[in-house]
């Protein structure tokens, strides 16, 4: 029973290096074509790229695209909230509220 275990936990994480070599779409700022490598594994694989040499990469951001529609899900439940706070509020509370929903939204 353990050697079974042991041979799944293996070839479940054999299988996840190779689902983690795929496809990276890179979004740059100005531009509005991802540019579209493969065979990253690892950061390094991104980072070395000469594609990607003039990037500024202090500025990256990472992410996955579940997280990213889970993140933009949680963005507009909080404009909605503060649209409907701003509408409850006295002017200079809603002006208030009314200007961090437009940073939000940036």
């Amino acid at each position: 029973m353990i050697k079974q275990t042991i041979v799944a936990l293996l070839l479940s994480v054999g299988a996840s290096s190779v689902f983690a070599a795929g496809t990276v779409k890179v979004f740059s700022n100005g531009s509005s074509e991802a540019k579209t490598l493969t065979g990253a594994e690892h950061l390094i694989d991104l980072v070395g790229q000469p594609r990607l040499a003039n990037s500024w990469w202090p500025g990256a951001v990472i992410s996955e695209e579940l997280a990213t529609a889970a993140a933009l899900r949680q963005q507009q439940a909080l404009l909605t909230r503060l649209a409907e706070q701003g509408a409850d509020s006295s002017a200079d509370d809603a002006a208030a509220i009314n200007a961090l929903r437009q940073q939000i939204r940036r």
